[in-house]
């Protein structure tokens, strides 16, 4: 899965184990209190202020976490 600031929390949820409680440790509301799910990744960083050195490394684990769940 290719993961960028354009990719939308509904594509994370969806392929990503484990994303939704990652996500919302970092204050980016999913599904529970009903924040849009087609919101990009960058949109919902920075509704909660999150910087792009931030947002790059929340990319980067995104990314690990992903290639955890295909192997």
């Amino acid at each position: 899965m290719d993961i960028s600031t354009e990719t939308t929390i509904e594509e994370l949820l969806a392929n990503i184990p484990g994303s939704e409680t990652f996500l919302t440790d970092l204050g980016i509301r999913c599904i529970k209190c009903g924040a849009p799910v087609w919101d990009t990744l960058q949109e919902s960083a920075e509704r909660v202020k999150i910087t792009e050195d931030q947002l790059s490394q929340i990319i980067s684990t995104l990314k690990k976490m992903a290639a955890e769940h295909q192997t």
